[in-house]
């Protein structure tokens, strides 16, 4: 089931973590975590894939049309959705820990949807994700 696009404000007393403070905890895959990409917002996401070191998640975008998107697979699907490549650290499994664990924009520079990342080192060797070639 897709998850809905929502936003949460979280309160500015808390602050993300320095990286070397931020702790990695046991991630599953399909499971849904949340994301903060700063300004203490968070973003629902699911987890889509993992390596060693970075995680491939969803995240749904705000709807502004009623038509349908074509995802990779063919299918159609009223919910827009971006795929960003992330540090392992950079998701939570609550929204006070996602703002902890801030995404930094130099990480998020791949949109799973718009780039080929396949040539990126944390994406090496991800069995069963399939990506779309040659977009630029």
């Amino acid at each position: 089931m897709a998850i809905t696009y929502f936003e949460i404000k979280i309160d500015r007393k808390i602050r993300p973590l320095n990286k070397g403070f931020r702790t990695e905890f046991n991630l599953i895959t399909g499971a849904d975590y949340f994301v903060s990409f700063g300004r203490n917002i968070v973003f629902p996401c699911k987890l889509i894939g993992t390596t060693d070191t970075h995680v491939i998640i969803e995240v749904p975008e705000k709807p502004r049309t009623n038509r349908r998107y074509l995802e990779l697979n063919g299918n159609a699907n009223l919910h827009a959705v971006s795929r960003y490549l992330l540090a392992r650290i950079e998701i939570g499994r609550t929204p006070e820990e996602a703002v902890m664990n801030s995404a930094s924009v130099t990480t998020t520079a791949f949109e799973y949807n718009r780039y080929d990342i396949t040539d990126h080192p944390g994406f090496k060797s991800m069995p069963g994700v399939k990506t779309r070639t040659g977009i630029k």
